[in-house]
């Protein structure tokens, strides 16, 4: 049965009080959720019912945009740092995987696209994704284009396969992203604070867009590729070259500390 509408001052603020407490329940039932072991994606379709009832633009567009994944510009938290392996033919010798200095690489766009891998991917997707062990990582090809043009110049041999590599717990920091997201939302929608979403996520997305050719999928063998993969960078991912040298002589002590250890989780990253 409906609630009727008189217009009756007083009838009129005891439907809007309604409303209100429907809407804070809600957002409680909305974090309580995020406390427990639901998925990420059945959060956000309920943050669709509230966002609906809310009126919050915003947050309708990013939960649209996180459940069906993003064509273009995702957000920042979905820009994740990675590295790049090689496979190179010399002679009669094959070595594969080789880790490639990508600061070799002599045009800027070309070396911050190759230090970064954009997951446009759906959150279904992703959450399937993070269930990997940590030890595994994700691979997305390099395009011929980029490794035959841009790459050979410092390697003794011919390349073969270049291919971008990241850890699986960058995807799992996608997924703390968008709960962190909706815990601070939704905490301040519980004290009865007038808050639009727009105001919590960052405007300033990644630029220099070319669109992904095809998904990251999953193989079953600890490890995530993706084939004939373009991905995006955002715009403030250089380093000057004194933080740059800094940050070299610490990698250096790390590696003097490590390297009798002789631990190969360790050789991988």
């Amino acid at each position: 049965m409906g609630i009727v509408l008189r217009e009756s001052e007083g009838v009129l603020q005891l439907n809007e009080n309604f409303m209100d407490e429907n809407i804070k329940n809600l957002a409680e039932s909305i974090l309580s959720d995020i406390t427990s072991d639901v998925s990420i994606a059945n959060i956000l379709l309920k943050a669709k019912v509230f966002a609906a009832k809310y009126n919050d633009k915003d947050l309708l567009i990013w939960v649209a945009n996180e459940l069906r994944g993003y064509e273009k510009n995702p957000p920042e938290y979905r820009i994740i740092d990675a590295g790049v392996k090689v496979d190179i033919h010399k002679g009669f010798q094959e070595i594969l995987g080789y880790t490639y200095p990508i600061d070799m690489v002599q045009d800027e766009k070309i070396r911050r696209r190759l230090s970064h891998i954009a997951v446009f991917n759906s959150i279904t997707e992703i959450e399937e994704m993070g269930k990997k062990d940590d030890s595994g990582t994700i691979h997305v090809e390099v395009p011929t284009s980029i490794w035959y043009y841009h790459m050979g110049h410092c390697i003794n041999g011919d390349i073969q396969r270049a291919y971008q590599f990241a850890s699986l717990s960058a995807i799992k920091n996608i997924l703390f992203s968008v709960k962190s997201l909706l815990i601070d939302y939704f905490l301040k929608i519980s004290d009865n604070e007038d808050i639009q979403f727009g105001s919590l996520i960052k405007k300033d997305h990644v630029t220099n867009v070319t669109n992904i050719t095809a998904s990251i999928v999953n193989t079953g063998d600890g490890t995530v590729n993706a084939s004939d993969v373009t991905t995006v960078i955002g715009n403030n991912n250089t380093i000057n070259p004194q933080t740059a040298y800094e940050l070299q002589e610490i990698i250096q002590k790390i590696d003097e500390i490590m390297k009798p250890q002789d631990d190969e989780e360790y050789k991988e990253l």
